[in-house]
């Protein structure tokens, strides 16, 4: 929710009658900037849920309630089946923008805009150096605790 404090306003700021851009949301008692011309994104994991938990039913009816007055963007790193599991099994489809694998997946209104991939940026040979590199570099690291995925192919 801190990313939304920079796009509203204090009750006390406004004049007695706001301007027709702004919308009252009645549970902060704030002004909220209303365009649908206005984009806002959050994030996934960190910001709108606790990482890889799925989002508490109050976030969802907020991100929701915000739709009426401004576009919502998703950006997540994960694909689109773990944000789904996070958001709910139709999320690409109940937010203006949804972008998966931290961009590389693009949906408006659901449908698919733009999908990039290294491998087709830089080819399967280039890719498979890369991706030599990158494990010989972190097998070389010294660090307290060495566990997990550090690829996930996608």
């Amino acid at each position: 929710r801190a990313c939304c404090r920079a796009t509203h306003l204090p009750t006390s700021l406004l004049p007695r009658t706001a301007p027709k851009v702004l919308h009252f949301h009645s549970t902060s008692g704030t002004y909220i900037m209303a365009s649908k011309d206005t984009i806002v994104l959050f994030d996934v994991d960190g910001t709108l849920t606790v990482p890889r938990k799925t989002a508490e039913p109050e976030m969802l009816k907020f991100l929701q309630e915000l739709r009426k007055v401004v576009s919502v963007g998703i950006v997540g790193g994960s694909d689109l089946v773990k944000i789904s599991e996070q958001l709910g099994e139709n999320a690409k489809n109940e937010y203006d923008y949804m972008f998966a694998e931290n961009g590389l997946n693009a949906f408006k209104d659901g449908e698919l805009l733009e999908v990039q991939s290294l491998k087709s940026a830089l080819g399967e040979d280039n890719l498979k150096r890369l991706i030599n590199f990158i494990l010989h570099y972190v097998a070389d690291l010294d660090i307290p605790i060495k566990r997990g995925t550090f690829f996930e192919f996608r």
